[in-house]
């Protein structure tokens, strides 16, 4: 995961150098393998594993860096979820045969988008500094979204669609040419977006070449949804493929992120005079949506398993930093939508030893009696 200072400072007060600031990603279990200058910023790489699927975005690190110390402070923002549509929605219709696999699928309509449309500067510059090619001013703006929030969304040329939209099972030899060139064979292992005639994506992967986006493309249809990352698993990996979108999904994407996504996108467009923008629209099938997991404290046990003196109501203070929610009344905690790999009460114990600091748990040599013989 590759992010700028200045984008985290979006979010965030940084007050350190830009080497403490990674010396406290790292003693956090988020290790940054590399830092660079470039002008007047610096571009941080992070090697993050594979259960902190919460910190691939900006938002996602600068929450962390907030959970691992309070001096980074959030910054006063107005959270908007306004959102006014200036265009009718298109007429398609939409069957989600897959929804346990897709049990979320939101999307919206873009209309006379001009050919002379430019990608806004400040978008322009944060994904030339971490790397990310620029390719339509739709399209960067939906990749400038994943890397800022963390959800993955797809572009399609919404007057090459034919007839209603199917997410479904590939069907056994199926071929998909994709955006990346190459051409695969699928089978029934492998999940698509498609129309009547044609495959649209493989879903949450990579799109197909016959309706991407183009600098001729009038009208756009952008979906934004939620695939189960245990559906999503090994998919990308088994036709020799990863994007940005795969490394998501497979980890785990909040499933709450898609309508802040498309939100987010909607206010750009109409900050920018883009284009026009439908509603927003959702499919849900909240029965196969992910439940956040009640979890009984035991602080004793916290304690004795790290091996530090720290109060019930310090405890509760760390994971409730982290986004968790506390009931005192039955002593239990949920984890948030984002943090897929709080499951179990030893994550908690893990959890809580991390944010108190690993450096600042006492190291004490074991005592052992030994009798000569």
């Amino acid at each position: 995961m590759k992010v700028t200072r200045s984008w985290l400072e979006n979010y965030i007060e940084i007050t350190n150098t830009t080497d403490e600031l990674c010396h406290d990603l790292t003693m956090a279990g988020l290790e940054v393998d590399d830092f660079s200058k470039i002008e007047d910023d610096y571009l941080i790489d992070i090697d993050l594993t594979p259960n902190r699927s919460d910190c691939l975005s900006a938002i996602g690190i600068s929450r962390e860096l907030n959970s691992i110390n309070s001096q980074y402070k959030y910054k006063s923002t107005t959270e908007s979820n306004k959102h006014n549509p200036t265009c009718e929605n298109a007429d398609l219709k939409f069957n989600i045969v897959e929804n346990k696999v897709c049990p979320r699928y939101g999307y919206m309509y873009l209309e006379n988008v001009p050919s002379s449309c430019n990608t806004p500067e400040y978008i322009n510059k944060r994904l030339r500094d971490i790397g990310i090619t620029l390719i339509h001013p739709v399209v960067d703006i939906l990749n400038y979204i994943m890397i800022d929030i963390g959800q993955p969304m797809h572009a399609y040329d919404a007057d090459k669609i034919d007839g209603e939209i199917t997410v479904r099972q590939a069907n056994n030899k199926e071929i998909m040419s994709a955006l990346d060139g190459n051409t695969y064979k699928l089978n029934s292992e492998n999940i698509v977006v498609s129309d009547s005639a044609q495959i649209m994506s493989l879903a949450g992967i990579i799109g197909s070449e016959e309706i991407s986006v183009s600098g001729n493309t009038k009208n756009i249809l952008v979906e934004s949804a939620f695939f189960a990352p245990n559906a999503m698993a090994d998919k990308a990996r088994l036709l020799k493929l990863q994007t940005e979108s795969s490394h998501r999904f497979e980890r785990g994407v909040d499933y709450n992120l898609p309508r802040e996504a498309l939100v987010f996108l909607s206010q750009i467009i109409e900050e920018n005079k883009i284009c026009d923008f439908s509603n927003i629209n959702f499919i849900d099938y909240e029965d196969f949506l992910p439940k956040t997991k009640e979890v009984k404290i035991d602080h004793d046990n916290i304690r004795k398993s790290i091996g530090i003196d720290i109060s019930d109501n310090e405890i509760t203070d760390i994971l409730l930093s982290a986004g968790c929610k506390f009931d005192k009344k039955s002593n239990t905690i949920k984890n948030p939508s984002y943090r897929y790999d709080l499951s179990i009460h030893s994550d908690y114990v893990e959890e809580v030893a991390r944010l108190y600091g690993y450096d600042n748990i006492p190291v004490t040599a074991e005592k052992i009696n030994i009798e000569p013989s």
